[in-house]
């Protein structure tokens, strides 16, 4: 994660800020609001928002990112995410570490936007349920 690193500990780093500023990070914040109301972990199409953005490039974020598979490795790279990401981590990897967590089938997901170029399931981005299937995100 090669990003501008915070002048202060704790303070937003300049890439945080445009993150956050950002269509995609207003479609987060959404996604984010709704899982806290609805009591449930963020949907397929958030997850793929915030580790496209905040992917290193390589390792288990990067393969979540692509394909939606959770490897054994996403724990490492999430711990590193929080450190390096602190204007994110209470909100964004947070919410990650929890999708990911909370996910029952960590293999690829099939239709995954990466891999379809963001489109994918309205039923997934609305709480659907969790058999790893996208097919249409807006």
């Amino acid at each position: 994660m090669e990003q501008e690193q915070p002048g202060q500990p704790g303070e937003p780093s300049t890439f945080e800020q445009e993150r956050a500023a950002s269509p995609e990070g207003q479609r987060v914040r959404e996604g984010i609001a709704e899982a806290l109301r609805n009591g449930e972990p963020i949907d397929h199409e958030t997850a793929w928002l915030i580790a496209r953005a905040v992917t290193p490039g390589t390792g288990a974020l990067h393969q979540l990112a692509q394909t939606g598979e959770i490897t054994p490795e996403i724990g490492s790279d999430l711990e590193t995410a929080y450190e390096v990401l602190p204007g994110l981590a209470d909100t964004w990897i947070a919410a990650l570490d929890g999708y990911c967590f909370r996910r029952r089938d960590k293999g690829p997901v099939q239709g995954w936007p990466e891999t379809t170029g963001g489109e994918g399931n309205a039923e997934q981005r609305n709480g659907g349920p969790d058999d790893g299937t996208i097919t249409e995100l807006p």
